[in-house]
């Protein structure tokens, strides 16, 4: 057995209900968060008529779940403050939760 395999049955837990499922690492919580945030933008009109950057911001973890902060602004010129949303995964990988912390504001007077 090589210490790549012994390392990946470290991450088997086992269910109540005695199935086995594999935990995510915090790097694939953050392509998930960041995937999520492409696909499903923050619910504002001129967030849905724009192209987006998303990248992560911090991540963390605690003893049943991955919290991952990403930063999101428009594509282009931008001067301002990036926003902020967060985003909750099990160690499973399923999807918890997710809040907008902040929205993008521009020092552009349009």
């Amino acid at each position: 057995m090589t210490e790549e395999q012994s390392n990946q049955e470290e991450n088997i837990d086992f269910t109540s209900g005695g199935s086995v499922t594999r935990n995510i690492s915090l790097s694939q919580a953050g392509v998930m968060a960041v995937r999520t945030a492409q696909a499903n933008p923050a619910p504002r009109r001129w967030v849905l008529r724009r192209r987006m950057l998303f990248d992560v911001l911090s991540d963390y973890e605690d003893k049943d779940s991955y919290t991952i902060v990403v930063s999101f602004r428009p594509t282009g010129d931008f001067e301002g403050t990036p926003g902020q949303e967060r985003f909750r995964f099990s160690k499973t990988g399923r999807f918890q939760d997710r809040d907008v912390l902040s929205y993008p504001k521009s020092t552009k007077r349009f």
